[in-house]
């Protein structure tokens, strides 16, 4: 199975985990609270995906890419989807330098558990 089939299989048990489990816990929690598990969940998702695209983008261009540098072309998408959540649409980080070592380092978990998926 080539690397593409291997992220498509992903994506596809994780939203059938998301989709099975969805409403079960929306039926277990306020609705209020629902919303926020949705938003979290659809970033979640989006961030997912980020990693993917990453992947998929330097296998179609054939290039060979570290994951180094495949992780310094995710970031920044990951940085926006951060930016967009609600908590801190709009706001500016006071210390530039830690926010983009914390989305680094987020970035490099997705890819982690992503990566815990193959083979």
């Amino acid at each position: 199975m080539n690397f593409l089939k291997k992220i498509g299989a992903v994506v596809l048990k994780i939203v059938g985990i998301e989709t099975g489990l969805m409403p079960l816990i929306s039926q277990a929690i306020p609705a209020k609270d629902a919303a926020v598990v949705s938003t979290v969940t659809d970033k979640l998702d989006q961030g997912l995906g980020v990693i993917a695209t990453a992947e998929q983008m330097f296998t179609a261009a054939g290039l060979e890419k570290s994951g180094g540098q495949k992780l310094s072309a995710a970031t920044p998408f990951i940085a926006g989807l951060i930016q967009q959540t609600d908590t801190l649409a709009g706001k500016k980080p006071k210390d530039e330098a830690a926010f983009q070592k914390g989305c680094t380092d987020l970035t490099s978990a997705l890819a982690d558990i992503m990566n815990s998926f193959g083979e």
